[in-house]
């Protein structure tokens, strides 16, 4: 009974000590992401490339900036905190259809589809379709004449901006889900396709891969060039455009664990 009793107080400070500890960490995230909201608009400014150059004393990646600026000069940075990628591909597309209006018509069909797609997977309407409004009036909103400068404070906008990140979400995941065969079999096989898109696509703050990149690239038909800044060999860094068969519309620079948008020369 001594004993019995023992490990039922060791297990109560052990659930006490747990719950103490999650709070501590909460606190910390949360005093972290208050931080990186203070420091980083969510959609920057554009800047020289050569900027970068003060965030690194690494030589290899000094090198390749240094390159990297010849034919891509500029740079617009978005906020590091796991939307990076939805944030820096959704700007970067809007900003391109400003300078190309006759290209809107054929691209608000496809964002009109990507609701009816979302519907037909069985999304909730209700919630859904609020995002979904924010999403295209920003669209729309380009189509009026809107200037870049204008676009820019709509997304440095927390409620845009994020509920315009939360569709985005949600159009990759239903690409995956509608085609499954182009994810799957590069999946480790411990999540299927649902649980996969349920716990790393559709969640915000969630860091992006190439299966989110492939996701967005396809339901909205937009290629995009990843520019990868990293420590590999060579003194230029890497590129690869998703799909490889498309001219890229986007060009988003990668460096470990963040996006920013690209522009080339």
């Amino acid at each position: 009974r001594e004993a019995a009793d023992e490990q039922s107080h060791f297990d109560l400070q052990m659930a006490e000590a747990s719950e103490y500890l999650d709070d501590k960490i909460m606190a910390q995230m949360d005093a972290i992401k208050s931080e990186i909201s203070s420091t980083f608009p969510l959609v920057g400014e554009k800047q020289p490339t050569s900027s970068l150059l003060e965030q690194f004393d690494d030589p290899i990646f000094l090198e390749k900036i240094k390159n990297l600026a010849v034919t891509a000069p500029f740079v617009r940075k978005t906020r590091p905190d796991g939307n990076c990628f939805f944030r820096a591909f959704g700007f970067g597309l809007l900003e391109h259809l400003c300078t190309h209006p006759d290209e809107i018509p054929s691209m608000l069909e496809r964002v009109q589809s990507t609701f009816e797609f979302a519907m037909a997977l069985g999304y909730p309407r209700v919630t859904t379709e609020d995002f979904f409004e924010v999403f295209l009036e920003q669209f729309k909103f380009v189509q009026s004449g809107a200037t870049i400068d204008a676009l820019l404070e709509r997304f440095q906008n927390r409620d845009i901006a994020e509920y315009f990140v939360v569709y985005l979400r949600i159009v990759a995941s239903c690409f995956m889900k509608g085609n499954p065969d182009e994810f799957v079999p590069f999946m480790d096989g411990t999540l299927t396709i649902e649980e996969y898109c349920a716990m790393e696509v559709e969640p915000m703050y969630r860091e992006s891969d190439h299966f989110h990149i492939k996701a967005v690239a396809g339901a909205l038909g937009v290629a995009v060039r990843v520019t990868y800044l990293d420590r590999s060999a060579g003194t230029t860094a890497t590129e690869h455009v998703v799909p490889e068969d498309q001219k890229p519309l986007v060009h988003v620079l990668y460096r470990p664990g963040h996006y920013d948008l690209l522009y080339t020369a």
